[in-house]
């Protein structure tokens, strides 16, 4: 029953997104069984999708509450990449918050254990990142570690979750990188780099590139050409698969 309520809540997130979906997904938290390991993991997963929804619906002290138990439950039952996927949650959250210091904590507290080289990138992606929001210029030059580890290529045994970590986002991310760090010219070139780079039928992640373009633009100061981007590809082909669910409203 929990894994069908945490099934139907990412393909309705892939639809609706969390404003609508974050009530259902919280009851269904609270309710799950703690019976046994299979229980507690599940209700683990559980709350990370759940923490994922209220974090879009931006009801962010849920969301904290919710992240920490799923970590909790996860590490009981011993479902490491459930609790890494929440740890990578957390760390997102935590620098939209504006907390990059927490961020850059729990990005390198995971990065001190063993990861494949894709787990890796995501972690050092979000280090970067974190990096890059407290204002140190150097989170740019720690990309090329990034791209290095992505290089590696994927391994059996990461998580199925994985998958998005992709060309498209990393592009996507190294832009973000430079305009916290001051350089939205080289942002806006990013952007651009990474729009080409994402298939029209991920409708969702086209128009959180072409937000990012031209949110970049503007701080560039190319506020002629800020609306530009809006007509530069199709966006009336189907929602992309369900947990493409990654990240949409803050990377």
């Amino acid at each position: 029953m929990v894994r069908e309520t945490i099934r139907d809540l990412v393909a309705l997130d892939a639809l609706v997104g969390g404003a609508r979906t974050a009530d259902r997904a919280l009851a269904a938290f609270r309710a799950a069984p703690r019976t046994d390991r299979d229980a507690v993991a599940a209700a683990g997963e559980l709350g990370e999708v759940t923490g994922w929804l209220l974090f879009d619906a931006a009801r962010h002290t849920e969301a904290r509450w919710v992240n920490r138990a799923s970590l909790r439950l996860s590490g009981a039952a011993g479902d490491r990449a459930i609790a890494l996927l929440t740890a990578q949650n957390t760390a997102l959250h935590e620098a939209y918050l504006g907390r990059p210091l927490t961020a850059l904590r729990i990005a390198r507290r995971v990065l001190a254990g063993r990861l494949s080289p894709r787990l890796s990138a995501l972690f050092r992606l979000r280090e970067a990142r974190a990096l890059a929001l407290a204002g140190d210029s150097a989170a740019v030059r720690r990309f090329a570690r990034v791209r290095a580890l992505h290089s590696d290529g994927a391994r059996d045994s990461d998580p199925a979750w994985a998958w998005w970590v992709d060309e498209p986002e990393l592009a996507w991310h190294e832009a973000l990188v430079r305009g916290h760090c001051g350089d939205w010219s080289a942002a806006v070139d990013g952007f651009h780099g990474a729009l080409e780079l994402v298939p029209e039928t991920q409708v969702r992640r086209r128009y959180l590139f072409l937000a990012s373009l031209a949110a970049a633009q503007v701080e560039a100061g190319a506020r002629r050409d800020a609306g530009r981007p809006w007509t530069a590809c199709s966006l009336t082909s189907p929602p992309s698969a369900p947990r493409a669910r990654k990240r949409w409203c803050a990377g």
